[in-house]
C-alpha cells in the first residue's frame, strides 16, 4: 500500500468526541504557522444527499479550507448515520484496506497538497477501531502505514478509561501517538481540572491543546514535524 508522506491521522475516544472540531481548530491555528496543513475525511456517514457537503463534518472542513467541492475532502460517503461497514454491506459497496488506500491517495492527488502544504490531517470516522468490513479495521490500516496519530479526548465522565484504552491500542498497532487534544463536550463536567491533570500524567504524549465548551481553542504545544 502506497501513501503520500507526512500524513497525521486524527482519531477520537468515541463518536461525537469532537474530532472535526479539533481538526478545524488545528487548521486555523497553523494557518499562519508551519507546518502548513490541509485536512481530508475519507469516510463519513450521515448526509441528506449524495453531495458530501450535506455531511456536517465535511462541510465544516470544506468551509475552513475554502473548498467548494466536497469530493476533494471525502471519498466514501454513506447517507444514513450508521456504522459505515454495515452500510457498505447493505449497499453492495465493499470496503477494505486497498479500496480505502486508493480513496485516500485520490484525495491527496486531487489536493496536489505535496506542492503547497507540509502535512495532511486525515480525520477518521467514529472511534479508533472502526470496522471497514468484518475482518479489517481502520486502526489496522493506520498501523500498517506506521502513521502518526493525534487523539481527541471528549472530556466527559469515563474519558480517562476511554483515552487510556485508545492510547494502548494506538501504541500496540505500530502507529505513533504524537499528541492529544482535550475537547470539553459537556459544559459542567465534575472535577474537570483533576481529570485533565490525570490525563496529562497518564498519557505519555504531549497535550497539544484544549477546546473549551464554547468552541475557543487554546494551544498548549505545537506538533513537531
Amino acid at each position: 500500500m502506497e501513501l503520500l508522506p507526512k500524513c497525521i491521522f486524527i482519531t477520537g475516544t468515541d463518536t461525537n468526541c469532537g474530532k472535526t472540531y479539533a481538526v478545524v481548530e488545528l487548521l486555523k491555528h497553523y494557518s499562519a504557522l508551519k507546518p502548513r496543513m490541509i485536512a481530508i475525511k475519507p469516510i463519513a456517514s450521515g448526509a441528506s444527499s449524495k453531495d458530501p457537503l450535506t455531511n456536517g463534518d465535511i462541510a465544516a472542513l470544506s468551509k475552513v479550507q475554502g473548498h467548494a467541492d466536497g469530493d476533494t475532502i471525502n471519498a466514501f460517503l454513506f447517507q444514513p448515520a450508521a456504522a459505515p461497514h454495515i452500510l457498505a454491506q447493505h449497499n453492495n459497496t465493499p470496503l477494505n484496506w486497498q479500496i480505502f488506500d486508493r480513496g485516500v491517495n485520490k484525495l491527496l492527488d486531487l489536493q496536489h497538497w505535496q506542492q503547497a502544504f507540509d502535512v495532511c490531517l486525515i480525520e477518521g470516522a467514529g472511534g479508533w477501531r472502526l470496522p471497514l468490513n468484518n475482518q479489517e479495521t481502520l486502526d489496522q490500516w493506520v498501523g500498517e502505514h506506521k502513521m502518526r496519530v493525534v487523539l481527541v479526548v471528549g472530556m466527559q465522565l469515563g474519558c480517562i478509561n476511554h483515552a487510556l484504552l485508545t492510547v494502548d491500542s494506538i501504541q500496540n498497532s505500530g502507529a505513533e501517538l504524537i499528541g492529544w487534544v482535550a475537547n470539553h463536550v459537556v459544559a459542567d463536567m465534575p472535577y474537570v481540572k483533576d481529570n485533565l491533570q490525570s490525563l496529562k500524567e497518564l498519557i505519555k504524549a504531549p497535550m497539544l491543546g484544549e477546546i473549551q465548551h464554547n468552541g475557543a481553542y487554546e494551544s498548549v504545544t505545537d506538533i513537531k514535524i
